[in-house]
């Protein structure tokens, strides 16, 4: 129930691709499928879709997670 999530940004800045609601405060330095994932806000399914995709496309997790990076140095 953060407004502006931190713990998002450091997980970032940590070279980690995150997984945030689309209401989070923070959300506009997500690009859904580049740095991490999107879920509509209180959508389980949703939620649970974006875990999915994380867990069955490891090797992109790297490659989002520097992307991720990328975003928070600049």
């Amino acid at each position: 129930r953060e407004f502006a999530s931190f713990s998002q940004l450091e997980a970032m800045a940590h070279a980690t691709a995150v997984i945030v609601s689309d209401k989070n405060g923070t959300s506009c330095y997500v690009e859904n499928g580049s740095n991490g994932y999107l879920f509509k806000d209180n959508d389980e399914v949703d939620l649970f879709d974006s875990i999915k995709r994380a867990i069955q496309d490891r090797n992109s997790l790297k490659v989002m997670g520097e992307n991720a990076y990328n975003v928070v140095i600049d």
